[in-house]
């Protein structure tokens, strides 16, 4: 073999190598931190869930998840950008019944619920309860009702948003127990909460968690939950279906998704990932100190899931007449 054939050999074999290790590399996913997108203002329960969560995946994965907050529509900011990224699973959503459930009834969306995303897994659902300011003279669903029919067109209640699980499931009581409420939309729970602290409206549907934490202030009063059963953080606290409003039990859920597209090793990566945060004993004692229950589900198992709830969210939004549009 004369020089020069040697030498274009060696370049052939070197680049045969490169050309390897390169694929090796981008199987071992992940090579570079990963964006978890939480599509609500920074403060609220669902952002200190999604951070806790976010420490513990990027443990697991070797690289950081940095949670970038995209409020707006009710979530659909953040959701739409997600859809819109690049799906090689470095940017992922905190999925929401908000982002994939309700919001899907409405006729314009940006994005679509089940054709857009590759779930990854759900990871907790946040039971509600109803809270009043401290200042309005009501203690309980009795007295609330008797307020609200003596003085019709006076009360209000806050929201996280348009379309939000706090504004249908108030729209759902408002409807079963003929009262009326107006509806004061905010842009994330953590201001409609302000809202309220402040006395700058009277009601609000409040995660569990938060309730438990702001109920010492003294500014709030709690109504009622929207459990099924009592719960065993307020358990001196009546459910509404013990005021007979059977069908109101609400709840938000959370779970992770990719763009649509994404790769399978991703995916297994990102779901293997998840799984074992999720056993974690210190963020199952963060998620119960939020009253946040865990829920985890495969990825098949949580398309499912998000398609049940589409379903089960659109009759109730049909049922109410709130118009998402």
């Amino acid at each position: 073999m004369n020089r020069q054939s040697f030498l274009l050999t060696a370049a052939l074999a070197g680049l045969a190598a490169g050309l390897s290790l390169s694929a090796g590399a981008a199987d071992e996913f992940p090579q570079r931190p990963i964006t978890l997108v939480v599509p609500w203002p920074a403060g609220g329960n669902t952002d200190a869930v999604s951070r806790t969560l976010a420490l513990q995946l990027g443990n697991q994965l070797g690289k950081a998840v940095v949670v970038e907050n995209r409020a707006g529509a009710n979530g659909q900011i953040g959701a739409a950008a997600v859809a819109r990224a690049a799906p090689d699973g470095y940017t992922l959503l905190v999925a929401s019944a908000e982002t994939h459930s309700i919001t899907s009834a409405a006729k314009r969306m940006p994005y679509d619920p089940q054709k857009d995303f590759q779930p990854i897994g759900s990871f907790a659902i946040n039971p509600f309860m109803v809270v009043a300011r401290a200042t309005l003279p009501v203690r309980d669903i009795k007295s609330l009702l008797a307020y609200a029919q003596a003085n019709p067109g006076k009360l209000n209640y806050g929201s996280w948003g348009a379309g939000s699980t706090g504004q249908i499931a108030m729209e759902m009581f408002k409807l079963q127990a003929g009262i009326n409420m107006v509806h004061v939309p905010f842009n994330g729970t953590a201001p409609a909460e302000t809202a309220l602290l402040g006395g700058q409206i009277d009601l609000l549907v409040m995660p569990v968690g938060r309730a438990v934490a702001v109920n010492p202030t003294g500014k709030i009063t709690v109504i009622a939950a929207m459990t099924s059963s009592r719960t065993p953080l307020m358990p001196e606290v009546a459910t509404l279906r013990e005021a007979g409003y059977d069908s109101l039990v609400a709840a938000n859920w959370f779970g992770i998704v990719a763009p649509a597209k994404t790769p399978d090793s991703a995916v297994a990566r990102l779901t293997s990932a998840l799984d074992v945060a999720l056993a974690s004993g210190e963020l199952q004692s963060a998620f119960r100190a939020r009253g946040v229950d865990l829920i985890k589900q495969s990825p098949a198992t949580f398309q499912r899931f998000i398609a049940d709830e589409h379903a089960r969210w659109s009759n109730t939004v049909a049922n109410a007449k709130i118009d998402l549009n």
